[in-house]
């Protein structure tokens, strides 16, 4: 099913790319394809924009995901999370050199509305008001 749904969401942005329509879509960073596809994009004269959002370190994303499933909700095994909170986050990196503009939200506090951490333009970052959260990789710092 999940690798359905990942060729009909590649098909879905391929499509939009070529009739040179905007669109927006939704993704995990577990993979490098929202990246390619971004700069499939941005070559073909796209302004691209990433909006990024993160529970906080992984414990909190386990943490989150195991309350979920407990709930009744998707679970997923630890092992399987942490893997994906690396990567993604190793994806946000080479995310930097490919959007137009990526804007970086904390959603840690529970209860609470995501906080804006910051902004990426072109490649350099600017801190928004506040303390900046222990997840935000060392090169944004």
């Amino acid at each position: 099913m999940r690798q359905r749904a990942q060729k009909e969401c590649e098909a879905f942005v391929e499509d939009h790319i070529a009739r040179r329509a905007s669109f927006a879509v939704e993704t995990t960073l577990r993979t490098r394809i929202a990246l390619e596809q971004a700069q499939r994009a941005r070559d073909a004269g796209f302004s691209t924009i990433m909006i990024f959002v993160t529970a906080g370190r992984a414990d909190e994303c386990v943490h989150r995901v195991r309350l979920r499933g407990l709930a009744g909700g998707h679970a997923a095994p630890e092992g399987e999370l942490r893997d994906i909170y690396e990567r993604s986050m190793s994806n946000l990196i080479a995310a930097l050199e490919i959007f137009d503009h990526i804007e970086l939200y904390d959603n840690s506090a529970r209860g609470a509305a995501p906080r804006l951490v910051g902004s990426v333009i072109g490649g350099r970052f600017v801190a928004a008001p506040g303390a900046l959260p222990d997840w935000l990789p060392e090169r944004l710092r």
